[in-house]
């Protein structure tokens, strides 16, 4: 009887310790799903939250290995057109209504904190990862570093669906845990080229 027990007692712990993630096994799956892809695109929402005023957007973001990012400004009215293009080391700025477009060559401290393809590329700045679920849906939760940290720029939060680890949400936060940006994404895919 005593061994029945401590039996039941161990295959109960091999199952719950089976059912567990750790941060380790997140990762690796993450980054096994990641080696699949080589290019995502997705619609997004961005709030910003500065000195009690408030800015929306509507964006369209595609990143393509090796560092090629492509935005695309589609709301508010005054700024759809603009698309900021991001190439390793250079940006591109160009303005559909002006029909000028922009170069900065060189730049070497371009914060890509706010473009989640740089979280893809970079799991290093991953401080802890947690679990949650939101109506029904369920998320790993990545607290991350954050490249230039300031009192308005703290701390990067990112909820992938823990199915296909697509983006539901980044927040960026101050040294008080107030949200600085929000952005929620809409239709993210991720594709091969």
């Amino acid at each position: 009887m005593k061994r029945l027990f401590l039996f039941s007692i161990v295959i109960m712990l091999l199952f719950s310790s089976c059912s567990f993630d750790t941060e380790a096994n997140i990762l690796k799956k993450l980054e096994k799903h990641l080696d699949k892809y080589t290019t995502y695109s997705t619609q997004l929402k961005m709030k910003t939250i500065m000195d009690n005023k408030e800015s929306q957007y509507k964006m369209k973001e595609t990143y393509t290995l090796g560092d090629k990012y492509r935005l695309e400004i589609l709301e508010p009215s005054e700024s759809k057109g603009i698309i900021i293009e991001y190439d390793g080391d250079k940006i591109y700025i160009r303005h559909a209504t002006l029909k000028q477009s922009v170069s900065i060559g060189s730049v070497k401290n371009f914060d890509q904190g706010l473009l989640i393809g740089k979280f893809f590329r970079d799991p290093n700045t991953i401080k802890s990862i947690k679990e949650e679920e939101i109506n029904g849906v369920a998320y790993y939760v990545f607290h991350n570093k954050v490249q230039d940290k300031n009192k308005y720029s703290h701390e990067q939060i990112i909820w992938l669906k823990k199915k296909d680890f697509k983006p539901y949400m980044l927040k960026i936060v101050d040294e008080n845990n107030n949200p600085r940006v929000i952005i929620e994404y809409i239709g993210f895919e991720f594709t091969n080229d």
